[in-house]
């Protein structure tokens, strides 16, 4: 049985994939990212999960963002979004931060810059799954 974490990568990973890249055999970053979609381990000492401190978390590539946000903002948060990601065709680059939070904010906009196409963002999401602590959500969609 998979995990939430693990349903949630693989739900993740196969919203950032168009149609025709679902079927590219022997692409070496897709079997990468595979592994991570598929709740395959990572080596403990990749392992986004056990990181300790934030400041160590490979922030430069998505795939550590979105470790990232369930570490800070929680499953039930990211669930949240994706359910209202569902309704744009080809969403991806889902972003989240807490209002008045330098850190979470900045991160918010860099990966708002590296997506193309349509946004939405400045999604509320519920304080009830945030503890408390006013959060909002964006993402990108369109082809």
């Amino acid at each position: 049985m998979k995990s939430k974490d693990q349903i949630l990568l693989e739900e993740a990973y196969l919203k950032t994939l168009s149609e025709n890249e679902k079927f590219q055999p022997n692409d070496p970053e897709m079997e990468e990212l595979s592994k991570v979609g598929m709740g395959e381990e990572f080596p403990e000492d990749e392992d986004p999960r056990n990181l300790e401190d934030d400041s160590e978390q490979d922030l430069s590539t998505y795939n550590g963002y979105y470790h990232y946000m369930i570490k800070t903002f929680g499953r039930d948060a990211i669930s949240y979004a994706h359910k209202y990601m569902e309704k744009d065709e080809y969403s991806d680059n889902l972003r989240m931060a807490f209002v008045g939070d330098p850190k979470t904010e900045s991160l918010y906009n860099k990966i708002k810059d590296q997506g193309c196409c349509g946004y939405a963002d400045n999604k509320e999401i519920p304080t009830n799954l945030t503890s408390g602590r006013k959060a909002y959500f964006g993402y990108n969609y369109g082809h």
